[in-house]
């Protein structure tokens, strides 16, 4: 990464990813007109391939170029450019399977041995007819297949997409809601008495937008609260109180749905009826 720091670094870089694209697009244009239409497929993919991350190269130094560049990613590009690239990749891939299938997909039969039966023998004719149909069987097969490996890379598609983009959608709900510990800082009521049926109580403190559970803990009792509502400073929620309860102050815990918990002790104190 220092050497993409200095000028000639930096243009030199520039330079190679730049002659590499340009190499690429002569070779993808020299496959398609030179080879075999077995072996087209896969040179094109791979000179795709290779000229993507040619392409990536190039962006990669037009970052370090304006300050852009991360050193603790892969590339030195941001966060999540090397999935983004695997998925520009395998679309490459399906894009170049895709125009090859169609292109070499037969779309009829040929018509020679149909001519050649009002002309031929009988004998003739019944042998262009039985190479007929075994030409439509063979282009039935070759269709079939090609539909087949069409779905399949669709399919492998559409999964790293959603697999990218969910990561993504995931780790920025995640980064727009604070990763910070909860707290409590005080509790309304501050004492309950014993027998209370759905008593409305309030907690408030910080981070507590996560909280899903309220509890009583004195000892190893518990008491769970019901209808829990939270949001960043505030809990709201109820408690019952049943008879037996022991009397005293109670620990107040509240759990977050990422694990974590807060505790105000002797926060809440039962009182008898």
């Amino acid at each position: 990464m220092n050497n993409l720091k200095r000028p000639g670094g930096t243009t030199v870089m520039l330079a190679l990813a730049l002659v590499t694209v340009i190499a690429a697009v002569l070779a993808a244009g020299w496959a398609a007109s030179r080879f075999f239409p077995a072996i087209q497929l896969p040179v094109l993919a791979v000179v795709g391939v290779i000229g993507l991350f040619a392409a990536v190269t190039v962006v990669s130094v037009a970052f370090s170029i304006v300050g852009l560049s991360d050193a603790t990613q892969a590339l030195a590009l941001p966060e999540g450019s090397v999935r983004a690239i695997i998925a520009l990749a395998l679309i490459v891939i399906f894009a170049i399977t895709t125009i090859y299938l169609f292109g070499t997909m037969p779309t009829k039969c040929s018509s020679a041995a149909v001519t050649g039966a009002t002309t031929d023998t009988a004998e003739q004719a019944k042998a262009n007819a039985a190479a007929q149909q075994e030409q439509s069987k063979a282009n039935a097969a070759t269709q079939d297949f090609a539909k087949q490996l069409l779905v399949m890379l669709g399919t492998l598609i559409t999964s790293v997409s959603s697999f990218y983009f969910g990561s993504s959608s995931t780790k920025s709900a995640r980064g727009g809601t604070s990763a910070s510990t909860p707290s409590i800082t005080k509790i309304d009521p501050t004492n309950i008495l014993i027998g209370s049926q759905d008593w409305p109580v309030t907690i408030s403190g910080t981070n507590l937008q996560l909280v899903d559970e309220v509890t009583l803990v004195s000892g190893a009792a518990e008491i769970p609260a019901t209808d829990v509502l939270s949001n960043a400073n505030a809990i709201e929620c109820k408690l019952t109180i049943r008879a037996g309860t022991a009397t005293g102050p109670w620990d107040v815990v509240v759990s977050t749905t990422d694990g974590s918990t807060a505790r105000l002790p002797g926060g809440l104190t039962v009182s008898p009826a």
